[in-house]
This record gives C-alpha cells, sequence and structure tokens, in this order.
C-alpha cells in the first residue's frame, strides 16, 4: 500500500517544500487561497504485480496568512515534507478555514476510506472474512481451555462482541 500527495492551485502544483524558504513560499502563495490536494493511493498485489490505483480530491481553504504567523507555524512544527507545507493532523489545522473532502483521512495522506473500497473489491476486507477470523479464533480459544491451555481468557471488548453478533 502506497500514498503520496500533491497540492494545485491555479494549475500550478506544490508538492513537498524540503527546505524552510520553500515552505514560506508556498505557505505565502497558498494564503487566502482555495487549493486541491490530491492524494494518490496505490495497492500493489506483489504475487501477481497486479495494481490498483485511485485518487481522492479535497478541497482545502487557507486563511489569510501573514509573515509573522508563518514564520511562527514553521518554527513549531517543520513541515517541509507535506505538500502545501502544513501538516493538517497538527497544528496546521488552524492555517485554514475550510476543508471539503469525502474522505477526512486523504489530506492527512492515506485516504482509508478510499483503501477500504479497494481492498474490498480485491476480496482482502470485508465482514464475512472478518466473522470467519473471528468465529476461527473463538474455536482456537475453546480448544485450548479443553486441553488445559489458554485459562486465562480475555474478556472480549464490546467492540468485538458486537461485529461478533452483527454480521
Amino acid at each position: 500500500i502506497g500514498s503520496d500527495q500533491v497540492a494545485v492551485m491555479d494549475g500550478r502544483v506544490f508538492g513537498k517544500p524540503g527546505t524552510h524558504a520553500k515552505a514560506v513560499e508556498q505557505l505565502r502563495t497558498l494564503s487566502g487561497k482555495t487549493v486541491n490536494f490530491y492524494t494518490g493511493l496505490c495497492v500493489l498485489n506483489a504475487k501477481t504485480g497486479e495494481a490498483e490505483v485511485c485518487g481522492v480530491a479535497t478541497l482545502v481553504c487557507f486563511r489569510e496568512l501573514d509573515d509573522a504567523e508563518i514564520e511562527n507555524y514553521l518554527r513549531r512544527e517543520p513541515a517541509y515534507n507535506c505538500a502545501g507545507s502544513a501538516k493538517w493532523e497538527g497544528l496546521g489545522i488552524a492555517l485554514l478555514s475550510r476543508i471539503h473532502g469525502d474522505d477526512p483521512n486523504a489530506l492527512v495522506g492515506l485516504p482509508l476510506i478510499a483503501l477500504c473500497e479497494l481492498l474490498l473489491h480485491r476480496g482482502l476486507l470485508g465482514f464475512k472474512p472478518l466473522q470467519a477470523f473471528l468465529d476461527g479464533a473463538r474455536g482456537t480459544l475453546r480448544a485450548g481451555k479443553r486441553s488445559g491451555q489458554g485459562k486465562r481468557r480475555r474478556n472480549r471488548s464490546s467492540q468485538e462482541r458486537h461485529l461478533a453478533t452483527s454480521f
């Protein structure tokens, strides 16, 4: 599984700045603007070499930022390895006024909703395989208890109980 991201505004592509000076330049340029962030995602089957790819777009509106605010942000969180020069999962969220997208994790760099869709399409994720796994785990615990092993069986969490009875 791999993913990466770029920002695009008015046809101009903004990748990872790499340096403080380039990060400052990016944030000055993006200040007060609406920017598209595109996150590419690839799931590769290592056995067959088949790859499935998709892209997820997130529309981001930056607040008006002055030079002092940009410098203050980058001193606290040097986001030199992030497209758009801000870590949205950290202090960078304060640079924004609005976010619009279908997958809230896409802006952080790994679109989990899209990843789940790709895995479901490949038959690698779903509730029936999960139920089979849980059933097998319960069978193993029961077998271990009968043979004198596994006397300290842990209590299942409410999520595990819900999963085991819901699907």
